[in-house]
């Protein structure tokens, strides 16, 4: 039986997809039925094999979610809540999970976020090699932005290279976010020093 908070969270976020139009997402691109399916591939077990079963997962964890919310998200009826969220890429053991539920749910995520769910052996190579290409041109970015922040302006002739500095500085975060998607998917903590 929901209780008073979840259904008012329910309807205020019903209210505030629906402010912002938020899409409906397609159930042969969903995220959260693909997340669910990787993780039944990646253990092997079945433990994920359908939504009865994660169900369980859920609850041997003590976490909320139904197998009718799960169809409910699964089918692009509803989006869950970012607490949800977090929870189903713990449990799945799918951190990409969290950075494509704002990438492609959330208009903000959208026009800030890239990502591609895929991170495998050979876009960590590319990671690789795309952050050895940025970190050599450190130094340099380094020195051409000190010149165009010196008089704390940026004048029209400054413009294309300091955003030829951002698109740079763009893609080390990209790759920095594929390393911390792939270091939690093999179970190591980006937080703990």
């Amino acid at each position: 039986m929901p209780t008073l908070r979840t259904t008012i969270w329910g309807v205020v976020r019903f209210v505030v997809c629906r402010m912002i139009q938020m899409p409906e997402i397609n159930s042969e691109e969903n995220i959260y039925l693909r997340c669910r399916k990787r993780a039944n591939e990646t253990r092997g077990d079945g433990q994920f094999k359908s939504r009865e079963k994660a169900f369980e997962q859920f609850h041997v964890r003590d976490i909320k979610i139904s197998t009718s919310s799960l169809k409910d998200y699964e089918s692009g009826k509803t989006v869950p809540s970012p607490d949800t969220v977090l929870a189903m890429a713990e449990v799945y053991g799918t951190p990409e999970l969290k950075w494509m539920h704002c990438a492609k749910g959330c208009p903000i995520g959208k026009k800030i976020m890239k990502t591609d769910d895929e991170i495998g052996e050979d876009e960590l190579r590319d990671t690789y090699f795309e952050l050895a290409g940025s970190f050599h041109k450190v130094s340099e970015i380094e020195r051409q932005l000190r010149s165009i922040m010196e008089d704390g302006k940026i004048s029209e002739e400054e413009m294309p290279l300091m955003r030829d500095i951002i698109r740079v500085m763009d893609r080390i975060t990209e790759n920095a976010k594929d390393l911390k998607i792939w270091m939690e998917r093999e179970g190591y903590s980006i937080t703990e020093s």
